[in-house]
């Protein structure tokens, strides 16, 4: 491939033609397309694989052969080795490299949470084995066992472990004596054997595979119900904040259910090159299974006589090395492996470059000085980087060598780089070289490195979702069923969700596929894959689909639509006022649809998606299309005919989820001249970051053009480096439980700017030890596409790092609704109608719920310190570049209004009361709640 150098020297004109030379040689030895010239080609393919030593590329392309192309970047890619035992494989440095920042992130995820690592021994004895035999006959054909040591056999053999249930619940009954002995919350990193006696493959089928397991017990189902889908948000954001993968988090069938579980979740990926999805990870409720068979029991607190024993509700769930095979199978291409700058072991090399025969030594000097310097640099901002300044290859060999190895990002500098005071970034997920190229400078690397390396996360995340979302189609007939798998497409199809129905299905796709021979079609049949519990994947599709027949009113029935994947299909769930049936019409009749499966009603905005959702552009031409009786949805923005609340809203009425309000109980439209001083104090104070002053200037705080703004900038106070404006209707309006709080704003995005609208408590201690504090939007300049909202009590703050909280990807600079709903026993926050977050406390003690009283509410645009500022040098702001604070960073709002939330309307309008008898009304909490979730 062609290096890139600055200057232009002449090394590098004959690096070009070097790197030409081995280009022609390589296609001279390609051979065309057949599968038995593939087969017959392999010796010519190992003899390319052997000169990657020497810098050699690919031979085979993605697009001919997944499986022979996959093979060949990762062991080029140096992730892994052959070992001589058939279905184990040797991790390379640079593979665990990517499993340490996998474990990294997620041990510190379940730490949070209160679990604890522990190690529990790899052999299951026969006694186990016995106990548990029902759930072990799932394993069975791929137990491993020890029958002899040296030449002896062993009395009781014992099984190596392909999970450690039966190991670790044995422990857990001499354990728990007493509810106050629960939760508890066990995980262990260790490895687990299962005897693959079919096809293995490198990270995603092997005998042996590293993964985490976690195994919990609790005294409340809707506790550890709970916990199920806590976990299961983790891992799908392992694969969507560190993989840049987007996932769906639904619950298996019935069929696919995890053996002794009451039911298992799961985050299922698509794999665009095979047109297949992928498990990615499982979540199980245990329901009282285990607890029963091992005698995992406790006194019923409950019980006064203290006769009553309660066994133990449990979970487990797991995370397995599959998630580097499903990353190299979506982001890599045909140069090799493209690595997500979160995952990375190096995020950046540094190349130094443009030294030839001429060269001065000062020149060679500077280059060396200046390339530690920026190694140096970018660590201490907490960038991974390798500084690659090996003098025996040269660099076109280089970027040959660490593009096969996929570091996301290479910097390139040379002399006349440094006499610019600039470099050159080039990202590895952008196969144009020209452009993928990005200039840097010398005095903004930092923030330059880092905002490329989340342009390159963005990318990759965009391009993978577009890519999955393409691929969804929606039918309604049987015959149009195997056709569409067959082009390698997801499908949505009616389906009951038996286990009779589901095997139907499967044979009938299978033979449908031995009559066509189609490559990587369904010779297996079709196999469910979820129910999706997030309805903002496919709600819009699914709605709007011919042949759906969608209510307008009255009681409804639940009937579940199966997104088929190639051989594997996921299953979400959607209104029909139709009876349910399987899409072949072959489902008994008059089964009574049950609707179970369905957990949550939470949508998830996509970060490809939020950055087209715009209220202000898609609310009015969707109304305009539905006319006065139609239904939009906040996420798409598209008209629909189902009346489902949670996620469409009447055109007239805000588009604010289920909830419902009452009267406007205050509002400032900012249509003054003036600050409205009956509402509003303008503090003079010094910021919490020492070198900001809040003034009662107009300079920094005043309305216009009816609305208002709050302006940070530089200048000179004296102590102060900066200046800005906090507003707080402290002593003179404030509210609590039973209120919604809502904004329109819009945010500036230079970095070192903090906005924020946030509540303090109107009595007792101001902030996060006793008082609380919430925070209803605040964003800063240093990741300007996302909006945080918080929680901090005497529990959960930043203090102790256990503060709640939860982000919600958006352009920030432009117009947003940002809600607030303050229920007696839970905070929930929307952007523009989504809602992203809400907080329930596990008590409802005073250092964990200490919002049953009033607070008011401050407006203002703090500067950067540790949290806001971690872009920048020493946390401020440059008053000098226009990105940071060389220009005002104006915080506008348009208008501030609180309403009273209407209960009894709240409560009517509870999406699952007419199907699921275990939704409840719960008055705490002011919620409808189901399974340990609200709604």
């Amino acid at each position: 491939m062609e290096g890139y150098a600055p200057q232009g020297d002449e090394v590098k004109k004959e690096e070009k033609k070097e790197e030409k030379a081995a280009k022609a040689k390589a296609a001279e030895g390609k051979k065309p397309a057949a599968k038995k010239e593939a087969k017959q080609a392999a010796p010519k393919k190992e003899a390319a694989s052997k000169q990657q030593s020497k810098g050699g590329g690919l031979v085979v392309k993605k697009a001919e052969s997944v499986p022979d192309w996959y093979a060949e970047v990762i062991g080029k890619g140096q992730l892994i080795e052959k070992y001589p035992v058939k279905g184990c494989f040797i991790l390379r440095p640079w593979a665990y490299k990517l499993w340490e920042q996998i474990q990294g992130w997620l041990d510190t995820q379940i730490k949070i949470l209160g679990v604890e690592n522990c190690y529990f021994p790899m052999f299951i004895p026969k006694c186990y084995m016995e106990k548990e035999s029902d759930h072990l006959d799932d394993f069975a054909p791929e137990l491993a066992m020890v029958t002899k040591f040296g030449n002896e056999e062993i009395d009781e053999p014992v099984a190596i472990r392909p999970t450690s249930e039966t190991a670790m619940y044995a422990a857990f009954s001499s354990w728990v004596q007493s509810h106050r002995d629960l939760p508890l919350k066990l995980n262990q990193w260790c490895s687990v054997v299962r005897w693959e006696v079919k096809q293995t493959t490198p990270f995603l089928r092997t005998r042996e595979f590293l993964w985490q397991e976690g195994h919990t017990a609790y005294a409340e189902k809707a506790d550890a119900e709970k916990e199920v889908l806590d976990i299961l948000e983790l891992y799908a954001r392992v694969y969507e904040e560190l993989l840049a993968i987007p996932v769906v988090r639904g619950t298996k069938t019935k069929a696919e259910t995890f053996p002794g579980a009451d039911y298992t979740t799961t985050v299922e990926a698509f794999v665009p090159a095979t047109g297949r999805a992928i498990q990615g990870a499982t979540s199980h409720h245990l329901g009282q299974n285990f607890s029963k068979m091992f005698n995992i029991q406790f006194q019923d607190p409950k019980d006064p006589t203290g006769a009553a024993i309660e066994y133990a509700y449990q979970n487990s769930w797991g995370l397995t090395q599959r998630t580097i095979g499903v990353m190299v199978m979506v982001h890599g291409d045909d140069k090799g492996l493209v690595l997500p700058p979160n995952v990375a072991g190096y995020q950046v090399v540094i190349v130094p470059l443009g030294i030839k025969a001429s060269s001065t030594e000062e020149d060679k000097k500077s280059l060396a000085e200046v390339s530690q310097a920026y190694t140096k640099r970018l660590r201490a901002a907490g960038v991974r980087v390798f500084l690659d300044d090996d003098n025996t290859n040269s660099p076109g060999w280089k970027f040959n060598n660490w593009e096969m190895k996929g570091v996301p990002l290479r910097m390139e500098l040379g002399p006349l780089d440094i006499q610019k005071g600039e470099f050159v970034l080039a990202k590895r997920n952008i196969l144009d070289q020209k452009a993928g190229k990005v200039i840097g400078k010398h005095d903004s690397l930092e923030d330059d490195v880092k905002r490329t390396l989340d342009e390159i996360h963005n990318e990759l995340y965009s391009k993978a979702l577009a890519e999955r979302d393409s691929r969804l189609a929606t039918i309604s007939e049987w015959k149009d069923f195997s056709p569409n798998l067959n082009e390698g497409k997801m499908v949505m199809v009616p389906f009951c969700g038996e286990k009779e129905c589901e095997e139907r299905m499967k044979e009938k796709s299978k033979e449908e596929a031995a009559e066509v021979e189609v490559a990587g079609g369904l010779k297996m049949g079709a196999k469910s894959l979820c129910v999706p519990l997030e309805l903002g994947l496919h709600a819009s599709r699914a709605a709007v689909e011919p042949g759906m027949a969608w209510p307008t009113d009255g009681d409804v029935r639940h009937c579940r639509l199966c997104l088929v994947l190639s051989c594997l299909s996921l299953i979400s769930i959607a209104q029909t006022s139709q009876p349910s049936q399987c899409a072949d019409g072959t489902c008994p009749k008059g089964r009574k649809d049950s609707g179970v499966l369905l957990m949550q009603l939470k949508p998830k905005l996509r970060r490809a998606e939020s950055n087209t959702t715009d209220q202000d552009e898609k609310w009015p031409s969707c109304c305009a299309r539905c006319g006065s009786r139609g239904w939009c949805s906040p996420m798409s923005g598209k008209c629909h005919d189902l009346q489902n609340k949670l996620y469409y809203e009447a055109c007239e009425a805000h588009p604010a989820d289920a909830v419902k309000v009452g009267a406007l109980d205050w509002s400032d439209e900012f249509e003054g001249a003036e600050i409205d001083s009956a509402s509003w104090v303008l503090l003079e104070a010094e910021g919490g970051v020492p070198s900001v002053k809040y003034t009662s200037r107009r300079d920094n705080a005043f309305v216009e053009d009816g609305s208002l703004k709050i302006v940070a900038k530089c200048e000179d106070m004296g102590r102060w480096n900066y200046s800005s404006a906090r507003l707080t209707t402290e002593r003179l309006r404030e509210w609590g439980p039973g209120h919604r709080i809502e904004l329109r704003a819009r945010a500036p995005a230079g970095r070192g700017a903090w906005p924020a609208a946030w509540m303090l408590p109107s009595q007792g201690h101001h902030g996060t030890e006793h008082g609380g504090e919430i925070g209803i939007m605040e964003t800063t300049g240093c990741i300007s596409d996302k909006v945080q909202a918080a929680v901090q009590t005497g529990a959960f703050n930043a203090g102790n790092k256990l503060q709640k909280g939860h982000h919600f990807y958006t352009t920030v600079s432009n117009w947003h609704v940002y809600t607030l709903d303050w229920l007696p026993g839970r905070l929930k926050w929307y952007v523009d109608g989504v809602s992203f977050f809400s907080f329930t406390p596990d008590s409802f003690s005073i250092a964990e719920w200490p919002f049953s009283k009033n607070f008011f509410l401050n407006l203002d645009v703090a500067v950067a310190g540790p949290w806001a500022g971690f872009c920048l040098d020493g946390h401020l702001p440059s008053c000098t570049k226009k990105e940071e604070f060389g220009r005002d960073q104006v915080f506008e709002v348009d208008y501030v209004r609180v309403y009273r939330l209407d209960e009894e309307k709240y409560k009517k309008d509870c999406p699952c009361k007419c199907v699921y008898p275990e939704c409840q009304w719960n008055d705490q909490v002011m919620q409808w709640t189901m399974f340990g979730r609200s709604y």
